[in-house]
């Protein structure tokens, strides 16, 4: 039987049955490995696994000898929780390390895709390419995608890749609505009518977001056991708030876009540091029974 190891003295076999283990049945294994997400080959006896040998494979970062041989930083800290050696050994074999680093990876992506969004409504009215807009965009989708599924992987809780999924299709039709949106908002100036309907598309889909993000994050809160995941969401629905003024803002002269703009992007700001500091902080993840 083939499975992998979901924590000390636990297999999920691939039948989809949980197996216990004896300590000393676990064969096979490299000094200071890490066992979670192990693959592994084993034998039934009774209920209990027996003859647990650990499946080695030629991983992404055995490509590069002198980076896997070299000794990295491990810092445990009040505010940061991070081994670099067990990253760089399983870089894509899901643990609470490497997934860390394509969190932070996803962070650096997410803020680049915010910057550039400050000139996104300027660049539809003028018909200007919005290329790193969408390239970050992308980038932030498909490394969030992976950081979430470790966490599904870790924690046997589909719940938090099922929030992603569901905020990043509602967040296409989002964009491509706005697109819509904002050029029809360039036309009132020759005498166009407001888009009231795209509008209340937008609102109806802002709140769609914003209940999905509040799932997402209270289940990834529960998960790790982290508060500081709760307050990135507070400051993420009042950067939120900030955004929906924004577009009130487009279609009403007593408004200042551009100062609810940066309301919005300073607060959103504020929202990364916290996911930051939670992604860092925390120690441990709780395994769905």
């Amino acid at each position: 039987m083939k499975g992998k190891i979901l924590g000390l003295g636990a297999i999920s076999g691939d039948d989809g049955k949980r197996y216990y283990y004896e300590e000393g049945e676990l064969k096979n294994l490299k000094e200071g490995q890490n066992i979670e997400g192990l693959e592994v080959d084993f034998d039934i006896v009774g209920e209990k696994a027996v003859q647990v040998f650990v499946i080695h494979k030629a991983g992404f970062s055995s490509n590069f000898g002198a980076l896997n041989t070299s000794n990295l930083p491990s810092i445990d800290s009040q505010f940061v929780f991070l081994n670099l050696n067990e990253a760089k050994s399983f870089l894509f074999a899901p643990n609470i390390h490497s997934m860390k680093i394509f969190a932070l990876l996803t962070l650096v992506c997410y803020f680049l895709f915010s910057v550039f969004s400050s000139d996104y409504s300027e660049n539809v009215a003028k018909n200007t390419s919005n290329a790193p807009f969408y390239i970050f965009g992308i980038l932030t989708c498909l490394l969030g995608l992976w950081v979430n599924f470790s966490l599904f992987k870790l924690s046997n809780d589909k719940a938090p890749l099922k929030y992603f999924i569901l905020s990043a299709i509602i967040a296409v039709i989002f964009n491509i609505l706005f697109d819509s949106m904002i050029k029809s908002a360039a036309l009132m100036l020759f005498g166009g009518q407001p888009p009231y309907f795209k509008m209340i598309l937008i609102f109806m889909l802002l709140i769609a977001s914003l209940l999905i993000i509040f799932l997402w994050y209270r289940k990834v809160s529960q998960i790790t056991n982290e508060k500081f995941f709760m307050w990135s969401l507070y400051a993420e629905i009042l950067s939120q708030i900030c955004f929906i003024i924004f577009i009130v803002a487009l279609f009403n002269n007593e408004l200042d876009p551009s100062t609810w703009h940066d309301f919005y992007t300073w607060i959103n700001v504020l929202s990364i540091v916290l996911f930051a500091l939670a992604w860092l902080k925390f120690r441990e993840i709780r395994i769905k029974n």
